[in-house]
């Protein structure tokens, strides 16, 4: 208050004369603009978040995974956005498509042993679908989603991307124990380095010295498509569909997020769904043709006239 006064501010001499005179004592101090209230408000709220969803189920999912991967890294150069990859695997694949084979396999080997005929053994034992494993009937809200980091992206394939995770996953317990155990005893040598320059008298600080603080990337997140689409609500998040996917390919994820009131980027809903269906789709095209399609005027009409007159 005695700087303030001291320099004129409000309760000051100099104040109490500008208010006598019929002056505004706050007229004279530099308040912020509104441009600059708003640049300041836009930098303090949070970055928008862009959720990037890679990979499917369909023949072409590799091409879709290796670009969603680029755009998710060219976006990721942006200061002012927040970027987040969704790996969105084949239904029951990785550990789970492991475990299918092994029991298939186990089954078929005991149907053989007890002489049943190869007619009478079902599809899913068949060599082509044991070695190219369909995905598993699972419905849309149940499929698995992996938070990807970098490292997995940087992966050939889809199915490796999801391995990759997968294993960093199972050994994350582990490796959070390691690096707790590491900082302890970093701790531990840091608090001997200053109890060592306390007992000589010797100013300084003991955590100059040593390596430092160990610190793990976040592990890769597990979760369904139902919890995307609550967390995705809460943040207000933009979604890319860089997919090749059964669920896109009818409509059914786009009226899944039309429903949730989710922006995303592609075809909507209803133009999946007509694309999906060969005769849906030609009625379609026949509709965007005959709209297309001017009526020619004749020329005895007005039309024509107007025409030939301008021609």
């Amino acid at each position: 208050a005695a700087a303030a006064a001291a320099a004129g501010g409000p309760g000051s001499d100099a104040a109490a004369a500008a208010a006598a005179a019929g002056g505004d004592e706050f007229a004279r101090w530099p308040w912020p603009s509104s441009a600059e209230v708003a640049a300041e408000v836009s930098l303090r709220r949070p970055a928008p978040r862009v959720w990037v969803l890679v990979g499917g189920d369909g023949l072409q999912r590799q091409r879709a995974f290796r670009s969603g991967a680029n755009v998710a890294a060219k976006l990721a150069r942006c200061c002012d956005i927040q970027v987040d990859v969704f790996l969105m695997p084949a239904a029951g694949s990785g550990a789970g498509e492991a475990r299918r084979r092994s029991t298939l396999l186990s089954r078929r080997t005991e149907w053989r042993a007890l002489g049943i005929p190869e007619e009478l053994h079902p599809p899913s034992m068949s060599d082509e679908e044991l070695v190219y494993m369909p995905p598993a009937d699972v419905p849309l809200l149940a499929r698995q989603l992996i938070v990807a980091s970098p490292q997995h992206l940087a992966r050939h394939t889809l199915e490796e991307a999801a391995e990759a995770a997968e294993r960093c996953a199972s050994r994350t317990g582990q490796s959070y124990i390691a690096a707790n155990v590491l900082d302890k005893q970093q701790r531990d040598s840091h608090f001997e380095a200053q109890m060592e320059l306390d007992a000589h008298f010797v100013q300084g600080v003991g955590g100059l010295w040593g390596a430092p603080a160990w610190v793990l990337p976040p592990a890769p997140r597990f979760m369904d498509v139902r919890e995307m689409l609550a967390e995705a609500q809460a943040c207000d998040a933009t979604l890319l569909l860089m997919l090749d996917d059964s669920t896109t390919a009818n409509g059914q994820l786009q009226q899944t997020l039309e429903g949730a009131g989710l922006p995303f980027t592609g075809m909507t809903s209803d133009f999946a769904f007509k694309c999906s269906n060969r005769l849906t789709l030609s009625k379609a095209i026949d509709e965007i043709a005959d709209s297309l399609a001017a009526p020619a005027a004749k020329p005895g009409t007005s039309e024509g006239q107007d025409e030939a007159a301008a021609a």
